[in-house]
């Protein structure tokens, strides 16, 4: 995973961006790694937002798609706002890794549908386009599979109006 600098400008951010370029280029100590995971089991946002590897690899395909402009600003505008959109208040924490799961899959095939664009149009061997139309609807199976899970999980989760459908539902999984 690429090194991480936090952008706010207070005397404490500055403090965990060095301590983080000290970790990353040097052969961090063990006072060094004692401060770092100190810092981070008391502001879990920042642990999640450094040690999330499906949020890295958003930022990652962010940057092949889009390059360093103001077009990857607003991707990552967007993507931040898909995820409120997605989001609902008190979900568990699975429920949040698999909204990661769904924007790391949905920007996964806009990269595919934006190459499977570029070498299908104007001249091409057929080949190609069967090896880009496979790769399509592998990245349209896996979005709407990972979708369809984060559906599932909200309405298994969610506790059933019904005294009966609670006993059947225990009796289902109690038979599992």
């Amino acid at each position: 995973m690429t090194s991480t600098k936090l952008t706010t400008g207070d005397k404490e951010a500055q403090a965990l961006n060095h301590l983080i370029s000290a970790i990353d280029k040097n052969k961090p100590t063990e006072a060094q790694r004692a401060e770092l995971v100190r810092y981070l089991e008391k502001t879990p946002a920042i642990a999640e937002s450094l040690g999330s590897v499906s949020r890295a690899l958003v930022e990652r395909i962010s940057e092949t798609l889009y390059g360093g402009g103001a077009s990857r600003i607003a991707a990552k505008v967007h993507l931040d706002n898909m995820r409120k959109e997605l989001e609902e208040a008190g979900e568990s924490p699975l429920e949040k890794m698999m909204i990661d799961h769904i924007l790391l899959a949905w920007l996964r095939l806009q990269d595919v549908e934006w190459f499977y664009q570029n070498k299908t149009s104007g001249q091409y061997h057929i080949s190609e386009a069967e090896h880009w139309e496979k790769r399509l609807s592998a990245a349209q199976r896996r979005f709407l599979r990972a979708s369809e899970t984060l559906v599932k999980m909200r309405r298994l989760m969610k506790e059933p109006k019904s005294p009966v459908l609670n006993m059947l539902l225990a009796q289902q999984f109690n038979q599992r």
